[in-house]
């Protein structure tokens, strides 16, 4: 993630907002899936009613296990066509879950 945050910056862009883990709001741990009024940040990005994958795939898996580290950042960079504008998450499926089988 670093380095896509190094190219914005060295193209004269910004970092907009960045967050790592429990910085990011709601429950960091949490994934796509769930309920019981506890939200994530990735539930904004991927509902779990959404995932097309088959269950227990590892596409269905990276978005509904318990995750880790999650970290989130917004850049932009204005170049003579336009603004450009990134949004990279990235987490870690964690150790306990189903999908570690798939790997």
């Amino acid at each position: 993630m670093r380095n896509y945050q190094d190219e914005i910056e060295a193209g004269g862009g910004a970092v907009l907002f960045s967050c790592k883990a429990e910085g990011c709001g709601g429950d960091h741990t949490r994934s796509s899936y769930g309920g019981g009024g506890t939200s994530s940040l990735l539930m904004y990005f991927f509902h779990d009613a959404d995932i097309k994958d088959p269950a227990f795939s590892n596409g269905a898996c990276a978005v509904s296990s318990t995750i880790s580290d999650q970290r989130y950042f917004t850049g932009k960079r204005t170049d003579p066509d336009g603004d450009t504008y990134l949004a990279v998450q990235t987490f870690q499926v964690d150790g306990g879950s189903y999908c570690m089988a798939l790997t």
